[in-house]
């Protein structure tokens, strides 16, 4: 993937805050994209793999105790993958959100959003299922506030599917977005990609 100038990044950026400034609602992440405090950030696609890869080699001979469970608290990115489509067009490789997740033992789930700001709802809930070994669901609801009135104006189902590595520390994974109206819930937007995260732990020292 070619690297973008700063140029083109804050082209493709303003370009993208006007049109979701003009759109009834548009969710990625917990809510609505004009809540996002910070500018995209283009990841190497290639790179992560690698790692991914090298991580999952690495482990192989060398399961955790709970390396079959989800269980846990991570943090985690989302990539955009194939939303050229998209008004506006979003390139592969950006990163459409970042922050932490708690899977709970109930198949319930939290996901702290750091792309979100808070007064525009930046924490969202969701349930899980296992479907294989080191395969999970999550089907995933987020509601989106108006940061200055408070009013709600959006809706999202996330849906995610994630493998974790054979030392359970790692997983990777596909996301989807589906945007919702606040009231009547007509689809009006549609997000996918990748995604990738990393258990956190009481030894954990990186944020």
């Amino acid at each position: 993937m070619k690297t973008l100038s700063q140029r083109t990044l804050v082209a493709v950026l303003g370009a993208a805050i006007s049109a979701v400034l003009s759109a009834p609602a548009a969710i990625a992440g917990c809510g609505n994209p004009s809540g996002i405090q910070v500018p995209p950030v283009f990841r190497s696609l290639n790179a992560t793999a690698a790692n991914a890869n090298a991580n999952e080699q690495r482990s192989a001979d060398a399961p955790g105790p709970d390396h079959e469970s989800i269980v846990g608290m991570w943090k985690f990115e989302q990539v955009s993958i194939g939303n050229g489509a998209h008004n506006p067009p979003i390139p592969d490789g950006v990163l459409l959100d970042f922050g932490y997740q708690l899977w709970h033992s109930d198949g319930t789930e939290i996901t702290n959003s750091g792309g979100r700001a808070p007064g525009t709802e930046n924490f969202c809930l969701g349930v899980w299922t296992r479907i294989a070994p080191r395969t999970f669901r999550l089907n995933h609801f987020a509601l989106s506030y108006d940061a200055l009135t408070g009013a709600l104006n959006g809706k999202a189902r996330i849906q995610e599917q994630v493998v974790l590595s054979k030392d359970g520390n790692q997983f990777t994974g596909t996301f989807s977005i589906d945007v919702f109206e606040p009231v009547a819930n007509r689809k009006v937007d549609h997000l996918e990609g990748l995604m990738n995260g990393e258990r956190l732990s009481v030894d954990s020292t990186t944020p």
